[in-house]
């Protein structure tokens, strides 16, 4: 079974080594990979896909064309892999590099037309790698300064820190992958829960579990929440933040 963490990190509302950048209003993001191995007939090779997302507004540093995923384990020594960024499709250009997050602002106009809203925009990089072989704790990270700094639940506003983990000791395996972008606006005025959809596809057919988790700074530090908010909740609700563990979706009615 694998379990999918999610690292919520909630300001308005948006989704969850080396620093690379300065003052990049980082949101949230992920990491998975894809075994290529069988189709390119290397053993142990993997690609690897970080998507980022970010504010975009006057002022904060935009992101490179290039990253660094950090790959650790306790068999091998560090390898670190340069991961490129992907252009955007014609027509879905952000205006900062990145591309426009589908459907992030389902009720702004119809409720709150004069509202100014966060803009968050999805950058996707990728690159392969041949790993030196088999071990049960390999770790895929990767960390940037610094996060959001409207962010209201934390106590501090550190380094965005994300990483997914691979065992391919019993077989090459694949990560799960999330179907709906990471980043979300929900507006307060509404008089029924939100229904939102965190649901992952699993390539090998395992089973998955979801889990909520607290941000991490770097590997193992997690960051302490601000005052009111804990891990389970960790947003203003009216009747509570919940997570159904079998499929990712969550349920609750922002106040604040």
């Amino acid at each position: 079974m694998k379990k999918l963490l999610l690292l919520i990190c909630i300001g308005f509302f948006s989704l969850g080594i080396t620093q690379e950048a300065k003052a990049s209003h980082a949101a949230g993001g992920e990491i998975y990979y894809k075994y290529v191995g069988d189709s390119t007939g290397i053993p142990y090779n993997y690609c690897i896909t970080l998507t980022v997302y970010r504010r975009n507004e006057t002022g904060s540093a935009g992101l490179g064309n290039t990253f660094t995923v950090n790959i650790n384990s306790t068999c091998f020594s560090q390898q670190n892999v340069t991961v490129t960024r992907i252009a955007p499709p014609p027509g879905q250009a952000a205006g900062d590099g990145g591309i426009i997050v589908p459907n992030y602002t389902p009720c702004i106009d119809e409720l709150n037309p004069g509202s100014t809203f966060y803009k968050i925009s999805q950058h996707i990089y990728k690159a392969c790698v041949v790993l030196p072989g088999k071990c049960a704790d390999f770790r895929f990270s990767w960390s940037l300064c610094c996060r959001n700094n409207n962010i209201t639940n934390l106590a501090t506003k550190p380094n965005l820190y994300l990483q997914s983990t691979l065992n391919n000791t019993r077989q090459p395996n694949t990560s799960p992958r999330f179907v709906n972008p990471a980043a979300k606006s929900f507006c307060i005025a509404t008089t029924s829960p939100f229904v939102w959809s965190q649901n992952a596809v699993e390539p090998d057919m395992d089973s998955l579990n979801f889990t909520l988790q607290q941000p991490w700074t770097a590997f193992n530090t997690p960051i302490a929440w601000a005052p009111g908010f804990t891990t389970q909740q960790p947003m203003t609700t009216k009747n509570g933040f919940n997570l159904n563990p079998k499929n990712g979706t969550f349920f609750f009615q922002p106040t604040a």
